[in-house]
């Protein structure tokens, strides 16, 4: 059967979104600084869900502020960030999870029958390493096609948290669910802010 191809714009998400991300005041105080050239510093841990970048948890302040409570910070704090999704890698979207199947597989093929990696609870060893290469692949291609572009970001939904109902019910409504951005391109940050409080 042919695979049927739709208009592009019918899955595209909105472009500008506000993201929040979770970490220790004095960092914000340098971020926020007048006349400031600092970005937040991508992370790069071999278990990042998403890959390497910087995380945000969009439209969802509170859950960056348990986060950074959660991790220990000194003094946790929240920055708002204006972020254009650009071309984003879009694990809501059916087209960008059958790319992220065909990196797996590609994942596979490179290990040469060694085993792959695998995920552990919230480090999750395996989908960093196939995101990665999802983008690598991505970027290698605008290499030979410059029509073709890179990711500047990646978005998904993460299931977090008990479940509302109870443990007995099967359901993913969950306590912490949200949807995370890790931004690899950092020209995707459009600006900073200080969240306000009700």
């Amino acid at each position: 059967m042919q695979e049927l191809e739709y208009k592009i714009e019918y899955s595209s998400s909105p472009n500008i979104v506000l993201g929040f991300h979770g970490c220790d005041r004095d960092c914000v105080k340098k971020i926020l600084a007048i006349d400031s050239k600092e970005h937040l510093k991508p992370s790069e841990n071999l278990y990042d869900w998403l890959g390497h970048g910087v995380y945000f948890w969009e439209a969802n302040p509170k859950r960056a502020m348990q986060w950074a409570t959660e991790t220990d910070k000194k003094k946790p704090y929240i920055v708002g960030a204006i972020i254009s999704l650009g071309n984003c890698l879009n694990l809501l979207d059916s087209k960008c999870l059958l790319e992220v199947k065909r990196a797996y597989n590609k994942y596979l093929n490179l290990l040469g029958g060694r085993p792959p990696a695998k995920n552990e609870n919230k480090k999750k060893y395996l989908d960093c390493a196939v995101i990665n290469l999802a983008c690598a692949l991505k970027e290698e291609a605008h290499e030979n096609n410059p029509d073709i572009p890179i990711y500047d970001t990646v978005r998904g939904v993460f299931f977090e948290g008990s479940q509302l109902f109870g443990e007995t019910n099967d359901t993913d409504l969950r306590e912490q669910n949200h949807i995370q951005i890790c931004v690899r391109n950092p020209k995707a940050i459009l600006g900073y802010f200080n969240p306000l409080q009700d």
